[in-house]
């Protein structure tokens, strides 16, 4: 049983097309990583700081005001600002050369003050102005639900990148694990070798349970061995800080009316919880597909079809309807950190007005799916085995 395995699993990880994925996967994590991570407003700033420097900066910065999300507290942040501003406004070109980007306290002040009164326009009219002369919004203004407390302030844009390299990578991820199940099982009719297979020692019991743990195993190590590779990076340009800060205090993604008290790590969590859920949903069908195939370039393309026929759908049906708000919970549509914070919490966009709820959809549609996937194609290929 174990050669026979060993032997599914090779075969998937030593094919060409294979490999040639991955490495196209290796090599779009890496540009991602660069577009997301290292090009950052995060990281810029002056030509003689490094990247990881000027994110320094700012998480020091940010480390300045952690604590409660209270009016007095952005004041306190918005007042430094204008003191930055005020000094900037002095000595335009030491600070153009010197200082770099302030992401942490340029989101705040966007979301708080109205185009109008953006601090450098108020420095511009009055050099001497004071925060008190400048009309500051209220924390109620920005739909955060009064039972959400404390909301604590911390340095939120790494994890914003952190979400977004996360959601980038997604699709990469879905094509190679879609590579990877198309010829479990149509490669061997393809070339005429599955009687040769079903004629050695376990080939008739236990190969087609060889072939779904190999292709389960090559799904998920994808997955992981990707998700490990954007963290290690993550945490060697970000390093954790603010892990434990409110998603309703992240102002750069403004996700301020989410209603359940989230951290940045957890949110983060639940978003991998659903990609893997997504993998298996897609590896077990593309399983499923393989063997009523007898072509794995028929069979890749038929799953990617099925993958994202659903996106296309979105603009057949109407948007509120039974049939849109189902679709919302399929992989093609369900990865994205908006999806996750803005629709998973509104029973106008999915079936229902719960997070937990809509995450357990998720959950259970994903197994029920597997597990349909995996007895139709076990009981398709005992039938085919027999004839």
């Amino acid at each position: 049983m174990y050669m026979l395995y060993k032997f599914e699993l090779k075969k998937i990880v030593k094919t060409k097309l294979f490999l040639g994925v991955c490495l196209a996967l290796l090599v779009t994590t890496l540009g991602a990583m660069w577009t997301v991570f290292y090009i950052s407003p995060m990281g810029i700033g002056p030509k003689e700081m490094s990247k990881r420097s000027v994110v320094q900066y700012n998480q020091k910065f940010a480390r300045q005001y952690e604590g409660d999300l209270t009016d007095s507290k952005i004041k306190e942040v918005l007042s430094d600002y204008l003191a930055f501003h005020k000094s900037r406004k002095q000595d335009e070109n030491k600070y153009q050369e010197e200082i770099p980007n302030n992401v942490f306290s340029y989101r705040i002040a966007d979301a708080v003050l109205n185009p109008k009164d953006n601090l450098p326009n108020q420095v511009d009219k009055n050099p001497n102005v004071s925060i008190d002369d400048i009309p500051v919004k209220p924390i109620s203004s920005l739909g955060i639900k009064k039972d959400i407390k404390p909301i604590k302030l911390t340095s939120y844009y790494g994890w914003s990148d952190l979400y977004k390299m996360t959601e980038v990578i997604y699709l990469p991820i879905v094509m190679a694990i879609i590579v990877a199940c198309s010829g479990i099982f149509s490669s061997e009719r393809a070339a005429n070798i599955d009687q040769l297979l079903l004629a050695t020692k376990h080939g008739r019991k236990r190969l087609t349970t060889s072939k779904i743990c190999a292709v389960g195993l090559v799904s998920v190590t994808l997955f992981l061995v990707t998700s490990l590779l954007i963290l290690g990076s993550f945490f060697i340009f970000y390093g954790f800080d603010g892990w434990n800060g409110s998603i309703q205090a992240n102002f750069e993604l403004a996700t301020f009316t989410f209603p359940i008290a989230l951290s940045h790590l957890q949110v983060y969590l639940v978003m991998l919880g659903i990609q893997l859920f997504n993998v298996l949903f897609i590896s077990s069908l593309g399983i499923l597909i393989s063997s009523f195939t007898n072509s794995p370039f028929i069979s890749m393309i038929i799953s990617l079809v099925i993958f994202v026929i659903p996106k296309g759908l979105d603009k057949l049906f109407t948007v509120r309807t039974l049939p849109n708000k189902v679709q919302q919970y399929l992989p093609i549509n369900n990865f994205s950190i908006d999806t996750i914070l803005q629709k998973m919490t509104n029973n106008e966009e999915v079936l229902r007005n719960s997070f937990t709820a809509n995450l357990l959809i998720i959950g259970v549609t994903a197994c029920l799916v597997m597990v349909v996937s995996l007895v139709v194609t076990s009981t398709h290929q005992k039938k085919y085995y027999a004839s």
